[in-house]
C-alpha cells in the first residue's frame, strides 16, 4: 500500500499534461486511480482487470515489441518488473523507457536482509547496480524513495531523467 500511494504521488508531482506510458501493469489499483483522475494512459498490454476508457490506449502486446513510438510521453512508469528480468532485458526496457519519455519512475527490489540469495524469482539489485546503469544511460536521479516490503526486504522507487548538456532543468517547479 505504501508503494502504491508513493507511486501515485510521484506521478502526480511530475506530470503536467497527465499523459503517461505504463510499461508494466502489475498493480491495477494505481492505474485505476489515475484513470479516475482523468490521466491519459498508454499501456503495453490489455488486461481484463484494467478499466479501458477513451483516455486509455493499448499500444503493444509486449514490452520488447516497442522501439520508438511516434509520441514522446511525459512519464514512463514501471512497476514490479525489473526484479524478474535479466541484465540484458533490463537494458532493453530502460532504453525503451528513456527513448519514449521525459522521465522514468520505477520500483526496484534492492535487498533482502534474510539471505543474499534470490527467492521467488526476485533478483535483488543493489543501489550501486542502478547508479551504474543511470551513469551508462546518462540519467540523473530526480528523486528516490526507500521503503520496506517486510522486515527483511527493502525496495526503492527511483525517479530519473536524461541529463542534458550537464544542466539541471526545472520540471513542474522541481529542480532536476
Amino acid at each position: 500500500m505504501v508503494k502504491t500511494k508513493k507511486l501515485l504521488k510521484f506521478i502526480e508531482k511530475y506530470s503536467i499534461n497527465k499523459e503517461i506510458l505504463v510499461l508494466n501493469i502489475d498493480n491495477y489499483r494505481y492505474l485505476n486511480k489515475l484513470i479516475d483522475k482523468n490521466y491519459k494512459i498508454s499501456v503495453i498490454k490489455k488486461e481484463d482487470n484494467l478499466r479501458i476508457y477513451n483516455y486509455t490506449s493499448v499500444i503493444a502486446d509486449d514490452i520488447f515489441n516497442i522501439h520508438n513510438l511516434n509520441k514522446r510521453y511525459e512519464i514512463s512508469v514501471i512497476n514490479d518488473l525489473f526484479e524478474y528480468k535479466s541484465d540484458k532485458d533490463i537494458n532493453k526496457i530502460m532504453k525503451v523507457a528513456i527513448n519514449n519519455s521525459e522521465c522514468l519512475i520505477f520500483d526496484a527490489a534492492i535487498s533482502n536482509y534474510f539471505c543474499d540469495l534470490d527467492h521467488n524469482d526476485i533478483r535483488y539489485l543493489n543501489t550501486d547496480y542502478w547508479y551504474s546503469l543511470f551513469k551508462k544511460y546518462n540519467l540523473v536521479i530526480i528523486e528516490e524513495y526507500s521503503y520496506r516490503i517486510n522486515i527483511f526486504e527493502r525496495h526503492k522507487i527511483f525517479v530519473v531523467r536524461k541529463k542534458e548538456d550537464g544542466r539541471y532543468e526545472m520540471i513542474s517547479g522541481h529542480r532536476r
